[in-house]
């Protein structure tokens, strides 16, 4: 994974493309999400379009959870687990 960042000049991870490892790290932090919690994985996704499309798909099968084959049902499924985060994470 190589950085971005976000306009606030943040760095933020990349996965580049082709990358398996990138998605293998996501898939090793998302495992140990509780089965009722959406995947952390899901705020790069709502950061990136090109991610979602490209890698959170990837993610969520290597988790054996369903993903959206419709790219915009995706994007509908990626928006809310983001949301789900921020709000579960708020008060932690």
């Amino acid at each position: 994974m190589s950085a971005g960042t976000y306009g606030d000049g943040v760095a933020k991870p990349r996965a580049r493309a082709g990358s398996g490892g990138g998605v293998q790290v996501l898939v090793q932090v998302d495992r140990s999400t509780a089965g009722d919690e959406p995947q952390l994985s899901s705020l790069l996704a709502a950061g990136d379009p090109h991610f979602a499309h490209q890698y959170y798909r990837h993610v969520l099968t290597a988790l054996g959870l369903d993903a959206p084959d419709d790219d915009e049902d995706l994007w509908d499924v990626v928006e809310a687990d983001a949301e789900q985060v921020f709000t579960d994470w708020r008060f932690r």
